[in-house]
């Protein structure tokens, strides 16, 4: 998921499921910020966001008009 009113930060996504929620740097493919997902699942998060990568910061990138 990409919010609408976050165009001045680096390319990042939020991962939702359930109450926890996750943001991660696409760059950096690390956690900014995790409420509720354990360390197992945020390993899983980040290998499916690796995977797509390319794909994940073209789409933020065109979104919020950059490049």
């Amino acid at each position: 998921m990409i919010f609408t009113r976050e165009p001045d930060e680096p390319a990042h996504v939020h991962v939702l499921k359930d109450r926890r929620i996750a943001k991660f740097w696409l760059a950096e493919l690390e956690p900014a910020r995790n409420s509720g997902y354990r360390p197992h699942e945020i390993e899983e998060i980040r290998r499916i966001i690796k995977k797509h990568r390319v794909q994940l910061v073209k789409s933020y990138e065109k979104f919020h008009g950059k490049k």
